[in-house]
């Protein structure tokens, strides 16, 4: 009894493996699905069946965590990659721009003294700086001499 129903299963199994659809529309527009062949009047297709075997199996679980883990590595190799990039990219610019200070900065020193030598006043003669600083010690001269600059004159014993 179970040989025979052995052979009838396995029977079955490969007519299932070996069956062939066709789809084909009818005139009132609906579509039929038939393991037989469409009347010879219509215009038939045929369609692919797919079996299990047709088909990958699905990854262990044990296959997905390397997998995620494969792709957070490459994740963290690519963004330090791009960070190092950036970093390398934000040092060449603040180099570039402290060259860019220095040399501005050697120019305008240059300038300077290109100035300086330029307008150097002969000797003896006086600059305005000169006469400023005169005029100022004459003012200050004046001004700690003279009594009269204070609220209360002590010569007179009042105010002023």
């Amino acid at each position: 009894m179970r040989i025979i129903f052995a052979v009838i299963i396995i029977l079955l199994t490969f007519t299932l493996a070996e069956a062939e659809m066709f789809q084909w529309i009818g005139e009132d527009g609906s579509v039929t699905f038939k393991d037989t062949p469409p009347p010879a009047s219509k215009k038939r297709k045929k369609v692919k069946v797919y079996n299990d075997s047709d088909f990958a199996p699905a990854p262990s679980p044990e296959d997905v965590a390397e997998a995620r883990a494969k792709a957070e590595a490459e994740n963290r190799e690519r963004r330090a990659t791009a960070e190092a990039k950036t970093k390398a990219k934000a040092e060449a610019k603040a180099e570039a721009e402290a060259k860019a200070k220095a040399e501005a900065e050697d120019r305008r020193e240059k300038a300077k003294a290109e100035d300086k030598a330029k307008f150097k006043p002969e000797e003896g003669a006086r600059t305005r700086r000169d006469r400023l600083e005169r005029a100022w010690e004459r003012e200050k001269n004046i001004w700690i001499n003279n009594d009269s600059h204070r609220p209360w004159n002590d010569r007179t014993g009042g105010l002023n």
